[in-house]
């Protein structure tokens, strides 16, 4: 007995949505997951090898923000007091850099960096796609309806909610 087109659509649109459910419960792919972190890691190089890079630290401050978030939420290994401390020392740094023309980063700010970043790696590479896109989402939402939260990060009692 041939199967209508209306059921063949349905049984079409069923295995889509599993295969959508199925990909928000696994991790990004390696290769996308790589591409990724790639960025940040070379923005992260040149701030050890001195360079004055504002972007490479507004990146850097959005990834302790994620990554903090996502701890938060119990898939961290780092304490939210050390990501919390390093987001507050890279918002200082951003401030004094804009009044000063400042960038020099300190070892132990790219230390802290350092470990984060490595904390972002393994999120990218192990957590479910679906925790990483709520994260982001936030963040976006966080960043269009107050773009000074950023600035806040530097207030020992500002916490994300």
């Amino acid at each position: 007995m041939p199967v209508s087109k209306k059921r063949r659509k349905l049984a079409n649109a069923s295995a889509a949505q599993a295969t959508k459910k199925r990909l928000l419960k696994s991790p990004l792919a390696h290769d996308e997951a790589d591409k990724i972190v790639l960025q940040i890691r070379i923005g992260l190089e040149a701030i050890r090898s001195g360079h004055r890079d504002e972007t490479a630290l507004l990146n850097l401050q959005s990834v302790i923000l994620l990554t903090e978030m996502l701890t938060a939420e119990g898939q961290g290994t780092l304490s939210l007091d050390t990501i919390r401390e390093t987001g507050r020392s890279v918002v200082h740094l951003l401030e004094r850099g804009n009044e000063r023309s400042d960038w020099t980063v300190p070892a132990s700010l790219v230390a802290g960096l350092t470990t984060i970043v490595n904390e972002y790696d393994r999120m990218m590479h192990q957590l479910p796609l679906q925790a990483v896109l709520a994260a982001t989402g936030k963040l976006e939402r966080l960043e269009k309806e107050d773009p000074e939260y950023f600035r806040c990060a530097r207030d020992n009692n500002c916490a994300l909610s």
